[in-house]
């Protein structure tokens, strides 16, 4: 879903994992790399997908969710002793 996001605003290239092997990973660097006006249209298309604030909101996500494990694994603990 990442990829086809990425994709659709011209940020990313998707190769289909059953149709593509270490030539065809390659050629598509390759080609990227000979094309910088590509590069630079790539750039800007996935700059439109950044939220700005997105690692502090996967941290406050994770956090939270240890927490919540953390304290149902503490009232186990509780519940068992």
């Amino acid at each position: 879903a990442n990829a086809a996001l990425a994709s659709a605003v011209g940020g990313a290239i998707v190769l289909e994992e059953s149709r593509t092997g270490p030539q065809q990973v390659f050629d598509a660097l390759a080609a990227m790399l000979q094309e910088p006006q590509r590069r630079q249209r790539m750039s800007e298309g996935i700059r439109m997908l950044d939220t700005g604030d997105a690692a502090q909101r996967i941290s406050t996500t994770l956090l939270q969710l240890a927490s919540k494990e953390l304290q149902s694994s503490t009232s186990c603990t509780t519940i068992l002793n």
